[in-house]
């Protein structure tokens, strides 16, 4: 039976973007006061034995990390930034949704001018999380809804169907079991 290990993935807490309602991507939007306090009450819903915190190095996931890990050092790591929103970065979200234009980017092949979809998403999240040395048996991830989604989908096996209609609030912690080699398995499947 292989080893387990619990991954803890938490999307961060709300951003100034988030609360003015505009898509962020790789904009580097910090925390809103809500957003901090967000991350503050779900430290307490933490193991206090975390082993490896990975982070996306945009501004709100490491603010996000910093207040939930204590002295845990947190690796910082630019393949879990948000996907790129492309020339959709910046722009009100309702305005696109009454376009008829955001639904094509909750698609799994669908991507903003210039940005990323969920699926180009999900090529350079796998390779990266199979390279990682080996570490403790309990790990966070600290990083953005598209993220998320994608990994979430990964390990629930729904990829394609469900990736961008998964509610990923923020800060608010989602834990899995999967196995050590869960990652290196999937980047080998999809690169078959």
């Amino acid at each position: 039976m292989p080893t387990l290990q619990t991954w803890i993935f938490v999307r961060h807490g709300e951003s100034v973007a988030n609360a003015q309602g505009v898509l962020c991507g790789l904009v580097n939007s910090p925390l809103s006061p809500l957003g901090v306090a967000q991350a503050q009450a779900a430290r307490e819903q933490l193991p206090l034995d975390l082993d490896l915190c990975l982070c996306s190095d945009l501004r709100r996931a490491v603010q996000t990390a910093e207040l939930l890990t204590g002295s845990l050092p947190i690796q910082q790591h630019p393949q879990l930034r948000e996907r790129n929103m492309g020339q959709w970065a910046g722009k009100d979200k309702a305005a696109l949704r009454a376009s008829g234009a955001f639904a094509r980017m909750r698609t799994w092949q669908g991507a903003p001018e210039g940005g990323e979809s969920y699926q180009t998403l999900h090529q350079r999240l796998l390779p990266f999380l199979a390279q990682l040395p080996a570490h403790g048996p309990r790990v966070l991830l600290v990083a953005h809804g598209g993220v998320i989604r994608v990994l979430l989908a990964q390990v629930d096996r729904l990829l394609e169907q469900a990736t961008g209609r998964q509610s990923v609030p923020n800060a608010s912690p989602i834990t899995r079991q999967i196995p050590a080699d869960f990652w290196a398995q999937a980047a080998a499947q999809m690169e078959s």
